[in-house]
This record gives C-alpha cells, sequence and structure tokens, in this order.
C-alpha cells in the first residue's frame, strides 16, 4: 500500500495554479488511516467533491475527526444529529446502512445521507468550538490538519482554505508539511499538539462541545445559504469594469453587498440576533459604528431569505435623507 512519504506534496498549493481536492486532499485521504481537521466553515459539500478520497479512506478503516464552527447549514446539522442519534439506536442506524449501497455514489449524490452514516458509523466525528475567555465574543477561525498513515508518516497542512464547494472558487492557498523531513516535523508534532488541545477541551481560551452538548447549549447559528456571504452581483461589477462605456447604464439590480465592504464582526452579530427575533427590533450603536450599513446589510440577507422586499426608510432631517440615498445605491 502507498503511503504519504510516497506522494510527491509540493510545499505550497493554491487554487488557481492547482486544485486542492484532487492535488492533495483526495491523495492524502486515499492512503491515511487518520484525519485531523480543525476548520471554521464545514459544508457537506465538501464531501461531495471529495467523495473519491473518502470512500478510499473509508476502505482503510479511516477515522476522521473535525473541530468547527458552529455557524452551519440546517441541512448540515440535522444530517450531523441524525448521524449521532444513530449511535445509540440501532433501527435508525441500520436504516442508514441500508441506504448506503455504494459509498462513492452516495457521497456524491446524496451526500447528506452518507455524512449522516459516516458520522453513526464512527468514520467521522465532529465537535463544535466557541471561543471564551479573553477570545470571548469571537469566532473559530482557524483552518489547519493533519492527515497520519499506518506507518505514522504524517502531513499537516495550514492556509486559507475552509471545507465547502466556495473554497474551490475563491483564491486559497495551503503550505504543506511532511513529517519525514525533520526540520519541518516540529510543525507537524506542534499542529498535532494544538489539535488533541482543542479536541480535548483543554484550550483555556476554545469551549469545545460535542454534538448532543451543543443542541442541549443551542450554540449552532444555521446559516440558510452554502456561503458564509451573499454571492457578488456579477453584472453590476462588469459594469465597473467596463471602462469603455461612458454612458451612465440603468438596470435593474437586486439588493447586494457593495463590492468590498467588510461587515464587522459586531455588525454581523448584530443581524444575527435580529434575524433571531424574527426580524424585529432596534439597533442602539454608537456614532460612527454603521447603523446605516448594518440595516442595509441586514435589508440584503432579508431579501435573499424572501426573494423579495419593502423597505421604508424614514429620518427626520434632510442630510440624512441624502445620507440614506447614497448608502441604499451602494447596495442595490
Amino acid at each position: 500500500m502507498t503511503n504519504l512519504s510516497d506522494i510527491p506534496f509540493p510545499p505550497i498549493l493554491d487554487t488557481s495554479s492547482g486544485d486542492i481536492i484532487k492535488d492533495f486532499f483526495n491523495p492524502a485521504l486515499e492512503v491515511s488511516v487518520r484525519y485531523d481537521r480543525g476548520v471554521g466553515f464545514f459544508s457537506a459539500s465538501w464531501l461531495r467533491l471529495a467523495a473519491k478520497g473518502m470512500t478510499e479512506f473509508a476502505a482503510n478503516s479511516g477515522r476522521a475527526r473535525w473541530v468547527t464552527s458552529p455557524i452551519l447549514g440546517e441541512a448540515d446539522w440535522e444530517a450531523l444529529q441524525e448521524g449521532s442519534d444513530a449511535r445509540q439506536d440501532d433501527v435508525l442506524k441500520q436504516a442508514l446502512e441500508i441506504s448506503i449501497a455504494d459509498l462513492k455514489k452516495t457521497l456524491e449524490q446524496e451526500t447528506l445521507s452518507a455524512l449522516a452514516w459516516l458520522v453513526a458509523d464512527g468514520i467521522l466525528d465532529f465537535k463544535l468550538a466557541m471561543p471564551r475567555n479573553k477570545l470571548d465574543q469571537g469566532e473559530f477561525h482557524d483552518k489547519f490538519g493533519i492527515f497520519s498513515d499506518s506507518e505514522g508518516n504524517q502531513v499537516s497542512f495550514n492556509g486559507s482554505y475552509n471545507d465547502s464547494v466556495q473554497g474551490t472558487r475563491n483564491y486559497e492557498s495551503i503550505k504543506i508539511f511532511c513529517s519525514w523531513h525533520p526540520v519541518l516535523d516540529l510543525l507537524v508534532k506542534a499542529d498535532n499538539d494544538r489539535f488533541e488541545r482543542l479536541w480535548s477541551n483543554k484550550d483555556a481560551n476554545v469551549q469545545v462541545y460535542d454534538l448532543p452538548e451543543a443542541a442541549r447549549a443551542s450554540i449552532v447559528r444555521l446559516r440558510s445559504y452554502d456561503r458564509p456571504y451573499p454571492e457578488p452581483n456579477w453584472s453590476q461589477l462588469e459594469l465597473l469594469a467596463n471602462e469603455k462605456s461612458k454612458a451612465p447604464v440603468y438596470s435593474p439590480t437586486n439588493p447586494h453587498l457593495p463590492f468590498g465592504l467588510e461587515v464587522r464582526p459586531y455588525q454581523i452579530e448584530a443581524i444575527d440576533e435580529w434575524f433571531a427575533h424574527d426580524c424585529r427590533g432596534l439597533l442602539e450603536m454608537a456614532t460612527g459604528t454603521g447603523k446605516t450599513k448594518t440595516a442595509l446589510s441586514a435589508s440584503v440577507r432579508l431579501f435573499e431569505r424572501e426573494k423579495r422586499l419593502a423597505v421604508i426608510i424614514a429620518v427626520p432631517y434632510q442630510h440624512l435623507v441624502d445620507q440614506w440615498d447614497t448608502e441604499s445605491q451602494e447596495f442595490g
């Protein structure tokens, strides 16, 4: 059997010059018996992309552990819960196993069923991480992982890449460290130690929950779409990029976040709380903290959910009318 040290991993891999799934994840999974992953964003759609590698990983009696953020897609969370419940319910587990005739085919076509079965069978295990103490009100945002084969070789990686379809569309990169190179082995060991500290809930500034605990603690925040931000308005970007067009162009557009806007963590928290209370409530924010942008960002998210939107803006002074007029146009 080929092992990790037989694979010529590059020191760095990016989504522009390579294919991270084809060139790294699938080959590493196919020869590994252990995979530990800490990642800020997970979607079951990633398993569909890595179906070839995950099938071989399961055939190797592989075991994978994910520590990830509690911001999950609703369908992903339901599949994880179903798999977790099946560990204590033989009837449910048998039903899941019956539905998996061909793991690779199921991963590609019925990904959520495959995710539930892999969790039920102990091939995949998930824990959810929430920053605490000095990192309170932050998010678990790290992205690293470690592959191990049956001969003790290990490969760790760090980078910007999240486990999602969108991660393959973005410009992302990972740096790769192999344990059979003595200098790099120190980095691999450091990643191992860091993951074990998280998994064992021994990091003083990160609270880690298993799935049943996470459900009881109600820390899970469900997102309604796969990407962690609205899809860019590509038609609007093309208009901006078209320097040849001097005449003003008027065309219908949907509400969208302005290109390059960075929604601040406290603004995201405010929007999340507004949605959690059925889109009702008041935002009390200090001068200069972005009340207008927060409100318009919330409106964009509401439009993406409802596919229609009517907004009434009432302000007491003309200069505020002008401000809202300008910023509303930037949001489409």
